[in-house]
């Protein structure tokens, strides 16, 4: 027994838990998209995978979300939108649940605030708003497919006030970003 004891105490010194998962932090990291996000191919249950590109600290950490939203507006003058969410940080070997607010965009030719096409892009991080987009979701879910187990997973992938929306939207037919696309956020574990 105290040998076993002994072994996790050595254990415990020798191989810490991740930082990350040691205590409450906030952090801006700079992410790039691992696959394109486009409104014209992803669809609303997508994952959405970046790798965290800066601070050292968190380099090469992958981070995963949910597309909530993606609607194309077909049209020059109508309004193309994505709305996702980052939920998870994977570091040192932890699965660290997180919240983010987005703080910039950098498309994959380096142009910041701009789509693939060169098109302007809104950004706001619409935590009010998910609330309600949760509920229809979830309703409209439930209400197509009769089953609450569908309409509760549908209303989570849309987010709740505390996963904190993200919304881009720009004038245009879609919006578009390449893999190597980057995004600052700022990411706080729960």
């Amino acid at each position: 027994m105290k040998s076993t004891m002994i072994f996790l105490l050595l254990a415990s010194a020798v191989c810490p838990a991740p930082v990350a998962a040691q205590a409450k932090f906030t952090e801006v990291v700079r992410v790039r998209l691992l696959a394109p996000l486009r409104t014209d191919l992803n669809r609303p249950g997508d994952q959405v995978t970046v790798m965290v590109v800066s601070p050292g600290l968190f380099r090469d950490d992958i981070v995963e979300g949910i597309l909530a939203q993606s609607r194309s507006s077909g049209s020059l003058t109508g309004s193309s939108v994505l709305m996702f969410n980052f939920q998870v940080l994977y570091h040192g070997g932890a699965e660290i649940p997180v919240k983010s607010l987005l703080r910039s965009v950098t498309n994959s030719k380096g142009k910041k605030n701009l789509d693939e096409e060169g098109r302007a892009v809104r950004k706001n991080n619409a935590v009010k708003r998910s609330v309600v987009l949760a509920a229809v979701c979830g309703g409209i879910t439930g209400g197509v497919t009769l089953n609450a187990s569908a309409a509760l997973k549908m209303a989570a992938i849309c987010g709740g006030a505390s996963l904190g929306l993200t919304r881009l939207a720009g004038k245009g037919p879609a919006l578009t970003f390449e893999s190597g696309s980057e995004f600052e956020i700022e990411m706080r574990n729960q």
